[in-house]
């Protein structure tokens, strides 16, 4: 079984549409570091850039590093700072921000070995390319077999990105034609063929053209945009918002997008399959960011709503209650939950933001990062009746942890916990960390009440309660998104994709 390793990420790309002397130090890469740190949300583990410069020897160049993206261009050293803006300017830029989610990393050589872009070497400038990807490789175990069988090809990492590079490199191989530049159209569409999962892509090759895609059925979020000085490529909006591309569009299911000096886009699969993960509106997507036209604001704002609707305690709160987030992602669906009941709102708890997403780590860094997630700020909700609102409990290990330290720091006279995401009960095959079944505490509850009761005890909380798989829904449906091009696997079991179905077969057989 494949593990996932670092697929919920970031990718960005950006053109410069006139000569580098109108733009700030760095051209190309002033405006990437701008995106990556938009991005930052997505993948605070790992980040890299490589630019395209024709005047360079090295017309492909960059590099990559473990920490933030104010590492990898190093704002803390002025110096440094406009050594790599000089040294790395160019007028295409890629880059990249990654979690080291579950894998098999054993130190800091090891996960700059799979930080992303990945970077594919030739003498021949129309073969060569860096590449970037989110998303995950249902058929990995299928994929690696084939590439071995017919190529030798032998893995140096487990990161999907990887195998993903060897088939485009074959393929370019296959349609190159003496010294013409290789059909992106047909190498494309020839690797996904090839390809079940969550997949989207962004690759810059030695000429400097950049080709963007989103696989069929569209999971993993994709966007771009220009302006009269820009082109660019993004997981979010708000990374392309951030560099003034204010007039974006979304990537169909299918779409490639071809880029230089003008835009050519193709469609390669059913633009109407679309089966957008949810996971990104509830958690992973900032909040000023817009996905498939859908505002994440506005989208956690009426699951708020939907929350006070559906609250137990409904018709039984006084001025004693308090509601609670759990910051960052679920402050808006709070707020409106709050307004909508008519009780207090206080954010007491600080998240400190170097302690990262901690549902996507490693055990052991997980139990770490928890300790230093949060601080409170006393004297507003001691000893009262508080009501946590959290985005989502996937392994209950942050839950837990936060009820009690809550208890400690306030003493309350009750405490309550509730998740804006349904019970999470299936794993992802499509690029986001939670693969088991024995991760998901809330698998094997056929009966929601049960599992909520279970965790008030073992939380010791004096009420637990999920939203419902059709609150979701209708929250999607009421704001214009139809729940029919939604992937909801990890709450319903049902997998969009062939192989998510295998994978979730081959995973029950081993219950």
């Amino acid at each position: 079984m494949h593990i996932l390793i670092g697929h919920e990420c970031g990718v960005a790309a950006v053109a410069l549409k006139k000569p580098m002397e109108y733009y700030p130090k760095g051209g190309a890469i002033y405006f990437l570091y701008l995106m990556l740190n938009e991005l930052q949300n997505r993948g605070q583990e790992t980040c890299g850039f490589f630019s395209f410069n024709p005047n360079r020897t090295r017309t492909l160049d960059g590099f990559k590093t473990v920490g933030l993206v104010n590492d990898l261009f190093r704002v803390k050293n002025p110096e440094d700072r406009d050594r790599i803006l000089f040294e790395y300017a160019g007028i295409r830029a890629e880059g990249h921000v990654r979690y080291a989610t579950s894998g098999h990393s054993k130190g800091e050589k090891d996960w700059l070995d799979e930080a992303q872009p990945f970077y594919r070497r030739d003498g021949n400038p129309h073969k060569r390319f860096v590449l970037g990807w989110n998303g995950n490789i249902a058929n990995y175990r299928e994929l690696k077999c084939y590439l071995e069988e017919r190529y030798g090809v032998v893995p140096e990492t487990s990161v999907d990105t990887e195998l993903l590079m060897y088939l485009i490199t074959y393929n370019i191989e296959e349609f190159y034609n003496g010294n013409r530049e290789p059909n992106f159209l047909d190498v494309l569409k020839r690797t996904q063929e090839k390809i079940d999962g969550g997949m989207s892509l962004v690759l810059m090759n030695g000429l400097g053209h950049i080709v963007a895609y989103r696989g069929v059925p569209g999971i993993m979020p994709l966007c771009y945009g220009e302006n009269e000085n820009l082109f660019a490529v993004a997981s979010e909006t708000s990374a392309l918002a951030r560099i003034g591309i204010k007039d974006y569009k979304f990537f169909k299911p299918g779409q490639l997008i071809l880029y230089n000096d003008s835009l050519k886009s193709v469609q390669l699969g059913d633009p109407n399959n679309l089966r957008a993960c949810f996971f990104q509106q509830l958690y992973f997507a900032k909040i000023v960011s817009v996905l498939d036209s859908l505002g994440v604001n506005e989208f956690r704002e009426a699951i708020g709503g939907k929350m006070a609707e559906i609250e137990p305690l409904r018709g039984k709160l006084d001025d004693r209650y308090v509601l609670v987030p759990v910051p960052d992602t679920s402050i808006p669906a709070a707020r409106r939950m709050a307004s909508r009941l008519g009780i207090g709102y206080e954010e007491v708890l600080i998240k400190n933001p170097q302690a990262g997403r901690t549902f996507i780590e490693k055990d052991n860094m997980r139990k770490e990062r928890m300790q230093i997630k949060f601080s409170y700020t006393p004297g507003k909700v001691e000893g009262r009746k508080i009501i946590l609102v959290d985005d989502s409990i996937v392994r209950g290990n942050t839950a837990q942890m936060i009820v009690s330290e809550v208890r400690k720091a306030f003493d309350p006279e009750e405490i309550h916990l509730r998740s804006t995401c349904p019970p999470i009960v299936s794993p992802c095959f499509y690029g986001v960390d939670f693969p088991t079944f024995n991760e998901l505490i809330a698998h094997g509850y056929n009966d929601k009440r049960v599992l909520e009761e279970e965790l008030a005890r073992r939380f010791e909380a004096n009420s637990v309660s999920y939203m419902t798989i059709d609150g979701l829904l209708e929250v999607f449906d009421s704001l214009g998104f139809s729940r029919d091009n939604l992937c909801t696997a990890c709450i319903t079991g049902n997998y969009p994709t062939d192989y998510g179905k295998i994978r979730l077969e081959e995973l029950v057989s081993k219950l």
